[in-house]
């Protein structure tokens, strides 16, 4: 999964929202290194890590009552993709990885959770184009398919193991382009961007093959994760500037958003992964700390 960083200033307009009570971000991984990108699920939870400013990252995996592991060498590079439980291809963990840290081509692995290996691929799935931003639920891999050596994908496709097809669920605007982000029993989440960098976040339903712009006041929305009642939580913010009135955001598939946390300026965030536990639902998300040398660290919002 390639980052989005924004670089020059934007003008933002306020969004008409509901705000969450209580909803206060807290550290979950924040270290010297650098921890970017994060995949939950019940009893597991994983995170990139890489020595701070290098980009070189590796995946550390915790599993409850087994510990901790790293997936990757240090001489690639593994880019944490999702966390499925009991899907077609058992608990796995999907990532894109090169290997090598020139990062020239990329492609989607699996990670048996229980094997603690990666599994062979269908054919099809990985080709001489980059291959990124896996993420995996049931009987389906969701992921970006880029020429290869281009920054951003421009096609997001979607496997189904038991049939062995692949569908196109998005391609990217023109002269933009579109990131995979997660998929959750009949719901995945993908961004669409401009050339412009005016992103939307997109859900789209499996069964019905219907897809729907979360709502977005002019601004930018992107790095979705949704859970298995469809549930969106993401991130909004300027298309230009890092850092500039980020907020974290909830939409349950109505007209109306709930902000979840409005950050102060220069507080940008990365990725985000959503889980359901035993005291209510969970946002992880990667915080980044704008700058010329940005930290990046995984927090997350309980409640």
């Amino acid at each position: 999964m390639r980052r989005i960083i924004f670089t020059t200033l934007a003008i933002g307009m306020a969004l008409t929202a509901t705000t969450a009570r209580a909803a206060v971000p807290s550290k979950y991984v924040d270290t010297k290194a650098d921890e970017y990108t994060v995949a939950t699920a019940e009893g597991f939870r994983a995170f990139g890590v890489a020595a701070h400013g290098t980009n070189h990252y590796r995946i550390r995996v915790r599993e409850a009552g087994v510990g901790a592991y790293w997936v990757g060498t240090s001489s690639s590079v593994s880019w944490l993709g999702g966390i499925g439980l009991g899907t077609a291809e058992g608990d796995v963990m999907a990532y894109q990885y090169s290997p090598t840290q020139k990062t020239t081509h990329w492609d989607v692995r699996l990670w048996d959770l229980a094997r603690q290996a990666n599994l062979a691929l269908p054919s099809g799935i990985n080709t001489t184009k980059d291959e990124e931003g896996p993420a995996i639920s049931g009987d389906y891999l969701l992921f970006g398919r880029a020429p290869q050596g281009t920054p951003f994908s421009q096609r997001i496709l979607l496997y189904r193991f038991s049939t062995e097809e692949t569908v196109t669920v998005a391609e990217a605007p023109d002269r933009g382009n579109v990131t995979s982000n997660a998929v959750t029993g009949d719901w995945a989440v993908y961004t669409a961007c401009k050339a412009t960098w005016v992103c939307n976040v997109f859900r789209y339903q499996i069964s019905t093959d219907d897809t729907v712009k979360v709502p977005n006041p002019d601004r930018a929305t992107y790095w979705p994760t949704v859970t298995s009642d469809g549930t969106v939580y993401y991130v909004l913010g300027s298309p230009r500037y890092c850092g500039y009135h980020t907020k974290i955001m909830r939409w349950n598939g109505g007209a109306a958003t709930t902000a979840l946390y409005a950050f102060p300026n220069g507080i940008e965030i990365g990725p985000t992964s959503a889980v359901d536990e035993s005291t209510g639902p969970v946002v992880y998300f990667s915080r980044v700390d704008c700058g010329t040398n940005p930290k990046y660290g995984i927090w997350q919002i309980k409640g």
